[in-house]
């Protein structure tokens, strides 16, 4: 529940950086974001089994995201990408070394969770 708090901590800066920069469609995407991941958290609180499934199976799928931020650190960051960040007023390296960061302790929380449920007594 804490990534996702932080996750909404970190939509809401993007979304606050979109209005600044008058950028209203990012800022859309950036509250949706705020939005859905903070509905998940107030769910995962009230432990909704669906929800906590839905989170364990994307929590999973980081590591896709590890590779691509991994991929980009090391081959460069895609120019539309790199435009869209800086239009933001944000480090494109940075930014996508916070997006690594991210992903990584979401991943290493689907592990901990999968080898928590895996050796729990049945």
């Amino acid at each position: 529940m804490l990534l996702m708090v932080a996750g909404v901590a970190l939509a809401l800066i993007g979304a606050t950086a979109a209005f600044s920069h008058l950028q209203e469609s990012d800022a859309v995407a950036f509250i949706a974001v705020a939005v859905v991941l903070a509905a998940a958290a107030v769910l995962v609180a009230r432990e909704v089994r669906w929800v906590v499934a839905v989170c364990f199976v994307v929590l999973a799928g980081q590591l896709a995201a590890i590779i691509g931020t991994i991929w980009e650190l090391t081959h460069g960051i895609a120019e539309f990408k790199e435009k869209q960040l800086q239009a933001l007023g944000f480090d494109p390296t940075t930014s996508v070394a916070i997006n690594l960061a991210y992903s990584s302790i979401g991943f290493a929380l689907f592990c901990w969770l999968a080898l928590r449920w895996w050796f729990q007594p049945r």
